[in-house]
């Protein structure tokens, strides 16, 4: 545009009586205001169009990836509740396994996922134990997932086959300090709760142990039943049934006080004070999910949660039902992010080892 055209523009688009300068200042606050209200104008017709979208969630069948072996403590719990929040939501809920690389192949299905509420991630504490063990993840911990509730906090359960040649934690920490490194522990891989609940106790009682790692708890329960390993440090629900048919040898667990399901099992903490290791399995979603849905199956698993029978198995199972706001349960996903970096940075767990 030549510039006798532009300042004919400049002119035209002024009221009479305004100067070149004015005239321009003018004509930018009316482009900005004509910009602001398309915006809001967008945005309000993207609310409306959200609203809708999400007033009718669920229309199809939700799929709850759980990124660990079949028959582990996280699985156990997840197939205890869709089934109801199922019939709460009137769609079936779909439980995958989708095992590996510590979890992390699962979560990034989810974090890669459309957030349309469709796709759920069911993960326990090791969601931010990998925070610190793998900085090249495949997704960004702190930014790529909503959190949605705690479904259940679990103690760890510390087992051991029954010719083992020690029958409680005292005698386990006596004969692992006369012969170092020969006890062998299985995990449900490397960062994984089971692991650091492993590292914790060599940390606090001195006892030297060696860390077997597998992909995911169900394969090292299996080995340990057939004396290829000497203790598992799992969770209750995924082991308890083991040591009510013999196939276990209960030693220890890792909560504040005795279970109701396990009465004649003490605590670690009788034996090595201020010991304890309780893990939360949760609910997430991709960012930027509606907030409609969000709330929705938060509210499903509070009601799950709620349902006698839910509650009565999770008893048993020595599992506490939490159902938590998102806010909640976002503000303990964020602290255990610190609290468990210290302990792997403390330890010098690295991701090769």
């Amino acid at each position: 545009m030549s510039r006798a055209l532009n300042t004919l523009v400049i002119r035209m688009s002024r009221p009479t009586g305004m100067d070149a300068s004015s005239g321009v200042r003018h004509s930018r606050n009316v482009a900005m205001k004509l910009a602001i209200r398309s915006f809001f104008a967008l945005s309000l017709g993207l609310s409306l169009h959200a609203a809708a979208w999400t007033q009718g969630y669920p229309e199809k069948p939700i799929k709850v990836i759980v990124p660990y072996a079949a028959g582990g403590g996280s699985d156990v719990i997840t197939r205890l509740a869709v089934d109801q929040m199922g019939k709460i939501l009137k769609q079936p809920i779909i439980v995958e396994n989708k095992g590996g690389a510590s979890g992390m192949i699962g979560a990034d299905a989810v974090a890669k996922a459309p957030p349309d509420g469709y796709t759920v991630l069911m993960s326990n504490i090791s969601l931010v134990m990998n925070e610190a063990l793998y900085p090249k993840q495949p997704y960004d911990t702190h930014k790529d997932f909503q959190a949605v509730t705690a479904m259940a906090t679990v103690p760890a359960l510390l087992v051991a086959h029954p010719a083992a040649p020690f029958k409680n934690v005292k005698e386990l920490i006596g004969y692992a300090k006369s012969k170092p490194k020969d006890v062998t522990v299985g995990t449900a891989g490397l960062g994984q709760p089971s692991h650091l609940a492993a590292e914790l106790l060599d940390q606090m009682s001195g006892a030297p142990l060696s860390m077997v790692h597998y992909k995911g708890n169900a394969p090292a329960l299996t080995d340990l039943m057939g004396g290829h390993i000497m203790l598992n440090f799992g969770t209750v629900p995924a082991s308890i049934g083991h040591v009510r048919n013999g196939k276990l040898r209960a030693l220890g667990v890792a909560s504040s006080k005795r279970l109701h399901a396990l009465p004649d099992v003490p605590t670690i903490a009788e034996t090595v004070p201020g010991f304890e290791m309780m893990a939360w399995q949760g609910l997430f979603v991709p960012a930027k999910t509606p907030r409609p849905i969000v709330e929705k199956l938060q509210k499903a698993v509070a009601e799950a949660l709620t349902q006698a029978p839910v509650q009565k198995r999770l008893a048993e199972e020595g599992a506490e039902p939490v159902g938590s706001t998102p806010e909640q349960f976002d503000k303990v996903f964020r602290d255990d992010l610190v609290r468990w970096a210290k302990l792997i940075k403390e330890r010098n767990i690295k991701a090769d080892q």
